[in-house]
């Protein structure tokens, strides 16, 4: 079973607003000869461009790819994920900036409190929260981030 399961206790992933139209080939000034199908999309965790600001998925991952001034965010806390048998390096995860990161509900001396405040709530209320907690701060800033934390959280088994 999955210990996180899903949630998406604020609407992220309806998201109102229109994607851009596909670039083609021809109309690409800076790739004109462009061969070939479509590229594959990043794994979740995976960025296409440098640093993890905004980006979610495994815990590893980011840390591997994260650059100086950007951290991972494990969403639920880490001591939580522990007490669940998830690993520190499998947990779900978001890239955040360091600054960012002290403001969070669970940062440093935060954890324990918030660990007796959760206490008797599962995984994935917890993540619920946690997203709440980067939605209040933050606004829709690391949206994309939680989707994607989310997505990986549904892969665990």
């Amino acid at each position: 079973p999955n210990p996180i399961g899903w949630v998406d206790p604020l609407g992220l992933m309806n998201i109102p607003g229109e994607c851009p139209p596909p670039k083609t080939a021809e109309a690409d000034p800076i790739q004109p000869d462009r061969q070939g199908g479509p590229e594959e999309p990043p794994s979740v965790g995976q960025s296409t461009s440098s640093g993890i600001v905004n980006k979610g998925g495994r815990f590893a991952d980011l840390d591997k790819a994260k650059l100086a001034g950007e951290v991972g965010h494990h969403m639920p806390q880490n001591a939580f994920n522990r007490s669940i048998d998830l690993s520190r390096s499998n947990g779900p995860a978001i890239g955040m900036t360091t600054e960012d990161h002290a403001l969070t509900r669970t940062y440093a001396g935060k954890g324990k409190a918030t660990m007796s405040q959760d206490a008797g709530l599962n995984a994935r209320k917890r993540l619920g929260k946690d997203i709440y907690d980067l939605r209040f701060l933050f606004g829709t800033k690391y949206n994309k981030g939680s989707i994607e934390a989310i997505e990986y959280a549904k892969t665990l088994s």
